[in-house]
């Protein structure tokens, strides 16, 4: 997680790079080679996940390319997701309410 008043945009995102390969499963493949896999959880400004991972190229030659899966929520919704602190005040306005 990146925080601080002096990056160059503001945006809310958590990832989480997991662990490394192990050897056997890419024998001819440096492990170091590899880039790691990560998943991103997007908060603000703009709501998604993405995962960044590595996967065998096709082809009979073991070869390993990185590719990325992502989701943003503007393309499948067009409501505006809640900022700030208003999903806590919807929250709170229901369980009392």
């Amino acid at each position: 997680m990146r925080t601080g008043k002096r990056l160059t945009e503001r945006r809310t995102e958590i990832s989480i790079q997991l662990k490394k390969m192990p050897f056997l499963l890419f024998r001819d493949t440096l492990v170091e080679a590899l880039t790691p896999n990560v998943f991103t959880i997007r908060i603000d400004p703009a709501h998604g996940t993405s995962f960044d991972f590595n996967v065998k190229v096709p082809s009979p030659v073991m070869q390993i390319g990185p590719v990325r899966s992502k989701f943003d929520y503007a393309d499948f919704f067009a409501e505006r997701a809640n900022v700030d602190y208003e999903t806590l005040l919807y929250c709170t306005d229901r369980r009392h309410g």
